[in-house]
């Protein structure tokens, strides 16, 4: 799954680059045969990206074509540059 969540990082960075910050909002994994310790490939495709959402699907197969997984991801753009929430401090 970590190789899909990359792969579907560089599709969309690929469209809006790398200067705004999108991270994985939903991540939906089908697993269609075990990988056994050999090489694969993950592909990404975007099906429709906006100003604060992106949708995607990517597909890991192995060498000889067969598909491993299947995932469907939303991804969301985060404001950059934003100040970090802090956590209230609370005495018990």
């Amino acid at each position: 799954m970590a190789a899909a969540d990359v792969a579907i990082w560089f599709a969309v960075a690929t469209l809006r680059g790398t200067h705004e910050r999108w991270v994985t909002a939903d991540l939906k994994t089908a697993f269609l045969r075990a990988a056994r310790h050999e090489p694969f490939t993950c592909t990404a495709r975007v099906l429709r990206i906006g100003r604060h959402l992106a949708y995607v699907v990517a597909e890991c197969a192995r060498q000889d074509g067969n598909p491993l997984t299947h995932h469907t991801a939303i991804y969301v753009r985060t404001p950059t540059g934003a100040p970090q929430r802090r956590r209230a401090n609370v005495e018990r």
